[in-house]
């Protein structure tokens, strides 16, 4: 099946295949099972989602969650795709299968379902993200993820949108935990091109940053946390990030009660960024090492704390 050229607002709806997981989906993208099931191979059943959108898709999955495949194709979307617990949300590659924000949607592509209380056993994965953001009057995000906890976010490209390509954000006290952003892209986003605001335990790695920040002054990494918020215990490894307007940037602001600490910046590879290639503002023990650097406007710019050698990549 392949997929129209429409979806939300409700015209034209799309083909899609969508698998039901009799099993939940663990942020390493494996199949889990309880213990007492663990003995047994449960087969996943698959069902065909007939000319289903993909947000209808998503909600037939029964309370277990599942998994919908987004064929390859161009798909436009007025309102953004919600995903609620165990739930994987996967496309067949990062160039194939394109999912783009419609003129004036001023929204997200890609949320979790429920802010407040949180989602988890989300994965995310081979798909292509776009926000013309020369045509949203508001800001938008690729991925937007808020009070989350085990979840994967692998090969998805999220590029030109008005605020972020990914945000890893909070509601209330509630950040995100155990995390992982690997194999991503992004690319020309207005501000950053990953932010991470609040939370622990995540790993941003092997991703692509290129061409982000440069209207709102941002970076292509950004742990900085919100007033009084933490972004603490966080690794962001093999990293590449090449002509940003800053490149990965550790930031607690001044007076603003927040925490930038304990984390590890390892191997990443910084080059022809504007401002800086690496920087660690006010951070608190925070671990660089092994990075490489070319022809940034300044190489690094470090803490007082920084530790240049340790355990913790």
């Amino acid at each position: 099946m392949r997929a129209g050229r429409r979806e939300g607002g409700g015209t034209t709806r799309l083909m899609l295949a969508l698998v039901v997981a009799s099993a939940l989906t663990l942020a390493d993208g494996s199949a889990g099972r309880t213990d007492a099931a663990a003995s047994v191979d449960q087969p996943r059943p698959l069902v065909i989602a007939g000319e289903a959108g993909i947000q209808d898709a998503i909600d037939s999955l029964p309370p277990g969650g599942g998994t919908v495949i987004v064929p390859a194709g161009t798909y436009v979307l007025t309102k953004k795709v919600r995903l609620p617990s165990h739930v994987e949300l996967r496309g067949e590659g990062i160039d194939r299968t394109v999912l783009i924000l419609a003129d004036g949607a001023n929204d997200h592509l890609i949320s979790n379902r429920d802010l407040r209380r949180g989602n988890s056993g989300l994965v995310i994965r081979d798909l292509g993200l776009r926000g013309n953001a020369a045509n949203q009057s508001d800001w938008s995000f690729g991925v937007r993820l808020v009070n989350v906890t085990d979840t994967l976010v692998e090969n998805v490209e999220a590029s030109d949108f008005s605020k972020d390509g990914f945000y890893l954000g909070y509601n209330a006290e509630n950040g995100v935990r155990n995390v992982r952003v690997a194999g991503c892209r992004a690319v020309g986003n207005r501000r950053y091109g990953l932010a991470l605001k609040h939370g622990t335990g995540n790993l941003i790695e092997g991703c692509t940053f290129e061409s982000n920040g440069f209207p709102e002054e941002g970076a292509a990494v950004k742990p900085g946390p919100d007033q009084g918020l933490d972004a603490s215990g966080n690794r962001i490894v093999g990293n590449h990030a090449v002509g940003n307007y800053a490149g990965v940037v550790l930031y607690a602001a001044e007076d603003y009660g927040s925490r930038v600490g304990d984390n590890a910046v390892c191997h990443n590879y910084a080059a022809d960024n504007l401002l800086v290639g690496f920087q660690d503002f006010r951070g608190e023990s925070n671990l660089f090492v092994g990075n490489t650097v070319e022809g940034n406007g300044r190489d690094f710019d470090l803490a007082p704390t920084t530790h240049l050698a340790g355990d913790g990549c």
